[in-house]
């Protein structure tokens, strides 16, 4: 059985099966470039310099002879070779490697997807000197500041905009739409808005209008027929004038029913009241008139008729109705959409660009409609043997681009294994579904690749092959030992996941089947600790929780821990960026995503401030900017309220004249702003900071290099640029700096650290206004196999399934 899947929880020994196993393959013969033909694949470049890390250490450890190397006993009983063999085996590997790193193939699946794009350029039709897009806001803003700028010389699309911000008024939300579009234009990065949007690719806004148009038609069809029995009903009511409070339930009866529907409310003909006097004939109040009494009861058979004629009506439409109404609620942001995309191929065409979200597409086209796609020939040949970790993450895409090269190494008889925790599944965002990896090995059949392609790849024969497959070299393999955690922490997850298990429907069960985890009795010392913070409101909870993370952080510090053995995990960017604040006002040093930004520092901002007065002498906040700076930090003299009335009133800062005049007399601002971008920056930094060296300045330099490398030397644009992305651009710390470290949940992922906080442990999902791709196919329109729809419905997201606060099973767990 040659596929091996290991399911693996926290702490379990993940990454050493992972070590172990690319080992064996690699010393399992006498030729030291056996490395060569395997390929191992992780989620993130962290992960990959981990495992490329601990490989070179095992093989050093085996090439020297460590007798008490439990990987070293290991691999000669699975090997079935004598240590001097192994001895020998691993230097020759170990020396092969160091002399050629680049055949030693440990990397992302990114990466991976790049390197076949750049090999087969050419066949994929594709520039040979293609670059890669990282920055997804850049490229869509682009398209988007071009679509803006055709309202008025576009009559169709102007058209579309202005009803699309109505629309956005009829709501309630405001008519600007710059922010909207860009929000739904990140669904053309993803890859379910990929695969469904290439379906509309030839429809256009005529297309669009005439959709909306026979929307229009049904919809109103609907309400009028409804709306036509209604009337007939209530004009029987009033001409009898009969009291609302006379009916069965009053104003919650059958009487106000008309006048709901009649008010243009479709969503309260599912009324128990009703169909309670309808069903078991009660028709009065406790205390109706006399008069009423008689009235109700002439005409009741006639209030049946119109409310059968209306259920009957409902019931056999209403759903249809419903679907329309969403569609037509998000007509325009389709089209718009779908127009977005069309200017997103032309700037990448224009620029030579490949996004990296078309990395997986590329590949998948052609994957997806040959049984042996020309573009894995050659590297089936080379790689040999395929191991992939963190499988739970791997997005549909990435899977399906996977297979083929799996179906080839497992009909070659040669060994793959995938290994993941289904519980630990957190990035549907990126494409994930956990299903891939709970229904393995039978292949999860996707909603977003049912809807692909007209080949009919998934219920076709390539399907079927490759799912038999894997399904004949399948082989399961739990790792339930823990052997990171502490007994308290192991029994409490397991407690856990035991208890929401069962609260979880069947197809989602099977993520927690055999989750327990055994552990070592005699390794004590682990502490989970839950506090239900109080709270009038949410200002009060939100003090109050973070004054338990400061008195909990002191507790740590008594108990023995450093700061940096401390991580506070939070759900959002925002709760992160609040808890930081609170604890550096608090005096408690911390490393968060927030803090480590370059627009955190003080001289990066100044540096900035001088490009904008370069490229602008007159601009007053720039300059305001300058001389707050230098006040500060370079005349300690109290003058800053001097300098800025002089600054008010001469337009001009007099600091920085005076200030330049000092330090750098031959240097003119004209001549500064005439050179080179990266020169600039340089000579700047050079005048304005002789101090010992800034790490945020020296990453700032790194990127501004990069910047004019790649777009130019364009001030104006460098500063535009800068804004755009500024919130990105952090500075790398060393591991053992002693601070407190803040990141969100997500990006937590991998890491371990002794002392994990938890606050703002009461988050939800929010699953409100979610855009979701339905198939309209079966549905008679057409002219549009595809539409999205935004809807308040609830959804059952497998990926939530698992519980966050158990991401990191480590010897203290402290959650609010």
């Amino acid at each position: 059985m040659n596929f091996v899947v290991y399911r693996s929880s926290a702490g379990s020994g993940k990454t050493y099966t992972l070590v172990k196993e690319y080992l064996r393959l690699a010393l399992s013969t006498n030729n030291p470039h056996y490395y060569r033909h395997i390929l191992a694949i992780t989620f993130t470049n962290k992960a990959a310099a981990e495992m490329k890390s601990r490989v070179l250490k095992q093989l050093h450890q085996l090439a020297v002879g460590d007798d008490k190397n439990l990987m070293a006993t290991e691999l000669t009983e699975i090997l079935n070779i004598t240590p001097t063999v192994l001895k020998q085996r691993a230097y020759k590997v170990l020396d092969s490697i160091l002399h050629h790193y680049t055949d030693f193939n440990i990397s992302t699946i990114d990466r991976f997807i790049h390197q076949i794009l750049k090999t087969f350029a050419y066949d994929l039709q594709i520039p040979m000197n293609f670059d890669v897009e990282m920055e997804s806001d850049t490229l869509l803003e682009q398209a988007i500041d071009v679509l803006i700028g055709e309202v008025g010389k576009n009559k169709e699309l102007t058209h579309a905009l202005v009803e699309f911000s109505e629309l956005k008024s009829d709501d309630g939300r405001s008519w600007h739409i710059e922010n909207d579009i860009k929000e739904l234009a990140k669904m053309l990065l993803t890859e379910e808005g990929q695969l469904n949007l290439s379906k509309l690719e030839d429809i256009g806004l005529k297309e669009f209008f005439s959709v909306r148009k026979t929307l229009v038609q049904e919809l109103k069809e609907y309400e009028e027929h409804l709306e036509r029995l209604s009337n007939d009903a209530q004009n029987l009511i009033d001409k009898n004038n009969i009291n609302e409070a006379s009916f069965f339930q009053g104003t919650r009866g059958i009487a106000r029913f008309f006048k709901n529907i009649l008010a243009g409310d479709f969503s309260k003909i599912d009324n128990a009241y009703v169909a309670t006097t309808v069903r078991e004939n009660k028709w009065l109040s406790g205390k109706p008139s006399e008069a009423d009494k008689s009235s109700i009861e002439h005409i009741k058979g006639d209030l049946i008729q119109a409310y059968n004629e209306i259920k009957e009506h409902h019931d056999k439409h209403h759903s249809r109705y419903v679907l329309r109404s969403l569609i037509f609620k998000n007509i325009y942001s389709l089209s718009v959409l779908n127009e977005i995309e069309k200017l997103v191929n032309e700037i990448k065409k224009e620029n030579n660009l490949i996004h990296i979200s078309d990395f997986n597409k590329l590949i998948s086209d052609i994957v997806m409609a040959e049984p042996a796609p020309f573009i894995y020939e050659r590297m089936g040949y080379r790689y040999h043997n395929f191991l992939v970790d963190e499988f739970q993450d791997t997005s549909v895409m990435q899977w399906q681009n996977l297979l083929p090269l799996f179906d080839e190494s497992l009909a070659r008889e040669q060994f793959t294994m995938v290994v993941g925790d289904a519980k630990q599944a957190i990035y549907r965002w990126r494409g994930g579904e956990v299903e891939q990896f709970s229904k393995l090995p039978r292949l999860h059949l996707s909603p977003s690749l049912k809807s692909k392609t007209d080949n009919d790849f998934l219920s076709g024969q390539i399907f079927q092959e490759r799912e038999a497959s894997l399904q004949r070299n399948y082989r399961n393999e739990q790792l339930n030992n823990n052997y990171r955690s502490k007994p308290e922490i192991v029994d409490f997850n397991n407690q856990f996941f035991r208890f929401i298990s069962t609260n979880l429907e069947n197809e989602f069960q099977t993520i927690y089947n055999q989750l327990e985890q055994n552990y070592n009795e005699k390794n004590t010392g682990g502490y989970v600790q839950i506090e239900f913070i109080p709270g009038d409101d949410r200002e009060a909870f939100r003090v109050s929780t973070l004054n338990r993370v400061l008195e909990h952080i002191s507790y740590c510090l008594e108990d023995g821990f450093n700061l940096q053995d401390i991580a506070i995990l939070t759900r959002s960017n925002d709760q992160g960026s609040d808890t930081a604040r609170f604890l550096i006002a608090n005096n408690i040093p911390v490393i968060s995503s927030e803090s480590l930004l370059l627009s955190s520092s003080e001289d990066v901002n100044l540096l900035i401030a001088l490009f904008r007065f370069l490229l602008d002498s007159s601009n007053m906040i720039a300059s305001a900017e300058i001389t707050q700076w230098l006040c500060n930090h370079r005349f300690q003299d109290n003058r800053l309220h001097d300098e800025l009335v002089k600054l008010n009133r001469d337009k001009k800062p007099h600091l920085l004249y005076q200030y330049l005049e000092q330090k750098s007399p031959n240097t003119s601002l004209k001549y500064m702003a005439r050179l080179p971008l990266y020169e600039i920056a340089e000579t700047l930094v050079g005048i304005f900071m002789q101090d010992e060296p800034n790490p945020y300045v020296q990453f700032f330099l790194d990127k501004v290099l990069a910047y004019s490398l790649k777009q130019g030397n364009n001030i104006h644009s460098l500063i535009e640029w800068w804004e755009n992305n500024k919130a990105k651009f952090s500075i790398v710390v060393p591991e053992a700096l002693n601070a407190v470290r803040i990141m969100t949940i997500h990006k937590s992922k991998g890491l371990e650290f002794p002392v994990v906080i938890y606050p703002f442990a009461n988050d939800k999902a929010d699953l409100r206004n979610k855009l979701l791709w339905v198939d309209l196919s079966k549905d008679n329109i057409d002219s549009l196999p595809s539409a999205i729809v935004n809807t308040n419905a609830k959804l059952e997201l497998t990926n939530h399934s698992q519980e966050y606060i158990t991401e990191k099973n480590k010897s203290r767990l402290d959650v609010y």
